[in-house]
Protein backbone atom coordinates (compact mmCIF):
# COMPACT_ATOMS: atom_id res chain seq x y z
CA UNK A 1 0.00 0.00 0.00
CA UNK A 2 3.16 2.36 0.60
CA UNK A 3 4.08 2.04 -3.60
CA UNK A 4 0.18 2.69 -4.56
CA UNK A 5 -0.09 5.78 -1.73
CA UNK A 6 3.19 7.03 -3.08
CA UNK A 7 2.47 5.83 -6.77
CA UNK A 8 5.71 3.52 -7.12
CA UNK A 9 4.34 1.80 -10.11
CA UNK A 10 7.29 0.07 -10.86
CA UNK A 11 7.56 -1.44 -7.31
CA UNK A 12 4.52 -2.36 -6.91
CA UNK A 13 4.25 -4.14 -9.73
CA UNK A 14 7.54 -5.78 -9.44
CA UNK A 15 7.02 -6.39 -5.78
CA UNK A 16 3.73 -7.33 -5.52
CA UNK A 17 2.59 -8.73 -8.60
CA UNK A 18 3.27 -12.12 -10.34
CA UNK A 19 3.82 -11.61 -14.21
CA UNK A 20 0.96 -13.22 -15.09
CA UNK A 21 -1.59 -11.73 -12.23
CA UNK A 22 -4.77 -10.57 -12.95
CA UNK A 23 -6.12 -7.41 -11.58
CA UNK A 24 -9.75 -6.27 -11.28
CA UNK A 25 -10.72 -2.62 -10.58
CA UNK A 26 -13.96 -2.36 -8.68
CA UNK A 27 -15.50 0.38 -11.10
CA UNK A 28 -14.36 -1.13 -14.52
CA UNK A 29 -15.64 -4.31 -13.41
CA UNK A 30 -19.04 -3.00 -12.46
CA UNK A 31 -19.26 -0.74 -15.54
CA UNK A 32 -17.27 -3.29 -18.01
CA UNK A 33 -16.20 -6.17 -16.79
CA UNK A 34 -12.34 -4.99 -17.39
CA UNK A 35 -9.92 -7.54 -16.40
CA UNK A 36 -6.20 -6.21 -16.29
CA UNK A 37 -3.64 -9.28 -16.96
CA UNK A 38 -0.09 -9.71 -16.76
CA UNK A 39 2.53 -7.03 -15.75
CA UNK A 40 2.10 -4.33 -18.51
CA UNK A 41 -1.55 -4.09 -18.10
CA UNK A 42 -1.36 -3.81 -14.84
CA UNK A 43 0.99 -1.24 -15.11
CA UNK A 44 -0.80 0.74 -17.61
CA UNK A 45 -4.24 0.86 -15.60
CA UNK A 46 -1.63 2.64 -12.42
CA UNK A 47 -0.25 4.86 -14.72
CA UNK A 48 -3.94 6.01 -15.88
CA UNK A 49 -5.28 5.84 -12.59
CA UNK A 50 -2.15 8.16 -11.32
CA UNK A 51 -3.38 10.59 -14.55
CA UNK A 52 -6.77 10.57 -13.48
CA UNK A 53 -6.70 11.35 -9.99
CA UNK A 54 -4.13 14.33 -8.33
CA UNK A 55 -4.44 12.85 -4.77
CA UNK A 56 -5.21 9.37 -4.01
CA UNK A 57 -4.43 7.52 -1.36
CA UNK A 58 -5.70 4.47 0.76
CA UNK A 59 -6.06 3.22 4.00
CA UNK A 60 -6.19 -0.65 5.07
CA UNK A 61 -8.76 -1.05 8.14
CA UNK A 62 -8.94 -4.82 7.96
CA UNK A 63 -6.71 -7.74 6.90
CA UNK A 64 -8.13 -11.19 7.14
CA UNK A 65 -6.02 -14.31 6.29
CA UNK A 66 -8.18 -16.81 4.51
CA UNK A 67 -5.05 -19.02 3.67
CA UNK A 68 -4.18 -18.01 0.02
CA UNK A 69 -6.47 -15.25 -0.15
CA UNK A 70 -6.53 -11.82 2.03
CA UNK A 71 -9.38 -10.45 2.45
CA UNK A 72 -9.06 -6.50 2.94
CA UNK A 73 -11.11 -3.46 3.77
CA UNK A 74 -10.31 0.26 4.29
CA UNK A 75 -10.80 3.32 2.14
CA UNK A 76 -9.86 5.08 -0.88
CA UNK A 77 -9.65 9.02 -0.42
CA UNK A 78 -9.18 10.85 -3.92
CA UNK A 79 -9.39 14.04 -5.84
CA UNK A 80 -9.61 14.44 -9.50
CA UNK A 81 -7.21 16.09 -11.94
CA UNK A 82 -9.41 17.91 -14.23
CA UNK A 83 -12.25 17.95 -11.99
CA UNK A 84 -11.24 18.90 -8.48
CA UNK A 85 -14.06 16.25 -7.54
CA UNK A 86 -13.09 14.70 -4.13
CA UNK A 87 -14.17 11.04 -3.35
CA UNK A 88 -13.61 9.12 -0.21
CA UNK A 89 -15.37 5.62 0.29
CA UNK A 90 -15.17 2.31 1.62
CA UNK A 91 -13.23 -0.16 -0.32
CA UNK A 92 -12.85 -3.94 -0.71
CA UNK A 93 -10.17 -5.98 -1.74
CA UNK A 94 -9.14 -9.34 -2.48
CA UNK A 95 -5.92 -10.99 -2.95
CA UNK A 96 -4.80 -14.84 -4.02
CA UNK A 97 -1.02 -15.01 -3.14
CA UNK A 98 0.90 -18.35 -4.77
CA UNK A 99 4.90 -18.13 -3.22
CA UNK A 100 4.30 -14.76 -2.01
CA UNK A 101 3.04 -12.78 -5.00
CA UNK A 102 -0.61 -11.92 -6.03
CA UNK A 103 -2.33 -14.01 -8.80
CA UNK A 104 -5.46 -12.61 -8.18
CA UNK A 105 -6.83 -9.27 -7.41
CA UNK A 106 -9.81 -7.78 -7.17
CA UNK A 107 -11.50 -5.09 -5.72
CA UNK A 108 -15.22 -4.44 -4.73
CA UNK A 109 -17.32 -1.14 -3.89
CA UNK A 110 -19.44 -3.51 -2.20
CA UNK A 111 -18.75 -5.89 1.02
CA UNK A 112 -21.16 -8.18 0.37
CA UNK A 113 -20.46 -8.88 -3.55
CA UNK A 114 -16.39 -9.32 -1.74
CA UNK A 115 -17.46 -11.96 0.39
CA UNK A 116 -19.82 -13.38 -2.60
CA UNK A 117 -16.65 -14.05 -4.77
CA UNK A 118 -14.68 -15.95 -2.38
CA UNK A 119 -18.01 -17.81 -1.58
CA UNK A 120 -18.05 -16.29 2.11
CA UNK A 121 -21.24 -15.08 1.88
CA UNK A 122 -22.24 -15.85 5.24
CA UNK A 123 -18.86 -14.09 6.22
CA UNK A 124 -15.88 -14.56 7.78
Amino acid sequence: MAALNGRDVDAMVKTFYSPEAEFTPALQAALEGTVYRGSREIRAYYDELYGVWDELRVEVEDLRDLGDTVLGTGRVMARGRSSGVSLDRAWTFAFKLVDGKVVWHRNFLDHADALEALGLADGP
